[in-house]
């Protein structure tokens, strides 16, 4: 694995409060559960969807971008050896 990248940011300082409260509440608990609560910009002011997760198989000179939900991505490390499981539409 040799890159993981954020995607997309969401909202403001006031509206990244509001929803990780509901992101921390019952009504969201599956979700949560099945993908993980979006992770906090550093400074607080957004949250983050996903990542993509560069990954390079070593069979080309290309490498790829994955679509990863935070929950998958969280332990992940530039240099670790992954296997993936992945689906047509993760693809970057």
């Amino acid at each position: 694995m040799l890159r993981i990248v954020p995607f997309g940011t969401i909202g403001d300082a006031a509206s990244t409060a509001r929803l990780t409260s509901l992101y921390d509440s019952r009504a969201l608990a599956w979700l949560t559960k099945r993908t993980g609560a979006p992770a906090v910009t550093s400074d607080g002011t957004g949250l983050v969807p996903g990542y993509f997760v560069v990954l390079d198989d070593g069979s080309s000179p290309q490498v790829t971008a994955w679509r990863a939900t935070p929950r998958s991505s969280r332990r992940l490390r530039p240099g670790d050896v992954v296997t993936a499981r992945v689906e047509r539409w993760t693809r970057a």
